[in-house]
């Protein structure tokens, strides 16, 4: 007897052991990364160089998929892997041949419900022989193929060790209807906490510094961000391209779709968010937002209507010739009826080829001429800087730290150390788990409620036309026209 008791108090002992390890080990054991459309152009350009670099802190296990047959596949994700890693280190060589050694498997044919089965079980087999944090799956895919993938994903993939998450990139619908169907689809599927919504703006530099900025200098920027001492605040993404040979996928957006429901929402919403910053508190200051109906402006450059027919010529569509009133340029008044921004006139503005220079910034104008700006892209500065003058009333010496980020100060002002792609900032937030870096359903479907009524109302309207890279008559800038230290 006395055997049989100290046996099962030794059994006991064991479990707990056991427990305690794979505990342990799912904490610090790779993460498998499903790379879903591993051979596509957001693959090749930035997604295997940011799972690369991330690959050397955060120990991955990643499997490339696509619709190819296998054989077709491997050979492309072979080539990828050979002439696309950008490296910048001394032994760039011997760390693409390591990383493609020791991170990646073979490809996998991921076309059909049973194929993400067969991943699944390939999957599992290195689990087995090892463990595993958790599994991210990453759709650089079409929106059309979301729902299908989290389907199976859901009743096929999901891991036996540690957490679930699911990439998506947007387009998130087209209108207000159709983003609650894409919702309701993957919520059907997976959980609010295994949905990351990626839009790669969030993960500029200057934006990944602006909470911090604003929750360190509280003291100072809460007496002042307010209807009282500010005088209006633009957000803009400007941009020097055209959209030649890319209407095809333009021409069905335009750049409210492409711009405004997403990049400049998020942007706004974090610069009128209530301090200190949180995704709570912006969701709430989206929905303060209203559009001033009376005060849209949309354009379209001249070049436009003959970028649209040579694609359209090119895959022998018959509408060559069709007028397109597709906007390429906007200029929106934006207002708030938060007590505290209450009348401040709030400009947001976008468009191809409509300004002088490439620039992306949140900019805000203060009654006494000083101003505080973050600026996103463009040159000379890069991507990231935040930049004040002038500050009304005793402004203390501002400060800036951010996990993640190094900033110097400057001037006016601070500098971030290193360039980071926004890709490999927001492709670390998701291994990390770090959710608040991406789009929220119930953030993402207040941004469409705003912004759906102004697709109604510009749906049918002839935009005007602007020269593009001159634009003189200033179609799509804000009033007074762009600061002379905006360019």
């Amino acid at each position: 007897m006395l055997f049989f008791k100290t046996t099962l108090i030794l059994l006991h002992i064991l479990l707990l052991l056991l427990n305690v390890k794979s505990t342990v080990a799912t904490e610090n054991c790779p993460i498998d990364v499903a790379l879903i459309g591993a051979t596509g152009n957001l693959a090749q350009k930035y997604l295997w160089t940011s799972l690369f670099r991330l690959s050397k802190d955060i120990p991955l296990r990643v499997y490339p998929g696509s619709r190819d047959v296998k054989e077709k596949g491997q050979k492309k994700v072979d080539r990828i892997l050979s002439s696309n890693i950008n490296c910048d280190g001394e032994n760039c060589a011997q760390d693409i041949e390591n990383f493609e050694k020791n991170v990646v498997r073979p490809y996998v044919r991921v076309k059909t419900t049973e194929h993400y089965a067969e991943l699944h079980k390939i999957i599992e087999k290195d689990v087995e022989s090892t463990c595993s944090s958790g599994r991210l799956f990453y759709l650089a895919v079409p929106p059309s193929a979301y729902a299908s993938i989290a389907n199976a994903i859901n009743t096929l993939s999901r891991p036996s060790q540690g957490w679930l998450r699911v990439v998506f990139e947007k387009p998130f619908g087209s209108d207000y209807d159709s983003a609650l169907k894409m919702a309701d689809d993957l919520s059907s599927a997976l959980t609010e906490s295994e949905i990351y919504r990626i839009d790669h703006y969030l993960g500029k530099q200057a934006l990944q510094g602006l909470p911090g900025f604003l929750s360190q200098n509280r003291e100072t920027l809460g007496r002042i961000m307010n209807n009282h001492y500010v005088k209006r605040i633009e957000i803009a993404m400007m941009e020097t391209e055209d959209c030649e040979g890319r209407t095809g996928f333009y021409d069905k957006y335009g750049v409210i779709r492409d711009v405004f429901q997403n990049h400049l929402s998020e942007m706004l919403a974090l610069i009128l968010s209530d301090l200190p910053v949180s995704p709570k508190t912006r969701l709430e200051s989206l929905r303060h937002v209203h559009i001033d109906m009376r005060e849209i402006t949309i354009g379209q450059y001249h070049e436009y209507q003959s970028h649209v027919d040579e694609d359209r010529k090119r895959w022998d569509e018959e509408d060559v010739g069709k007028r397109t009133v597709t906007p390429t340029c906007a200029l929106v008044k934006v207002v708030s009826n938060q007590e505290r921004w209450n009348g401040v006139p709030i400009y947001l503005y976008s468009g191809k080829a409509a300004y002088p220079r490439k620039r992306g910034m949140i900019r805000v104008d203060f009654r006494n001429g000083g101003f505080l700006q973050f600026v996103l892209q463009g040159k000379p500065h890069g991507a990231g800087l935040v930049e004040y003058e002038n500050l009304p009333g005793k402004a203390k010496d501002m400060t800036l730290s951010s996990p993640g980020l190094g900033w110097h100060k400057i001037k006016r002002g601070f500098q971030v150390d290193k360039k980071r792609n926004a890709y490999d900032v927001l492709v670390e937030k998701a291994l990390r788990g770090q959710s608040e870096h991406f789009v929220s359903t119930d953030r993402l479907m207040e941004s469409w409620s705003t912004w759906t009524p102004v697709l109604n109302l510009i749906a049918d309207l002839e935009p005007e036309h602007y020269i593009k890279n001159e634009n003189r008559a200033e179609i799509c800038h804000p009033p007074s026209g762009l600061q002379k230290n905006e360019l």
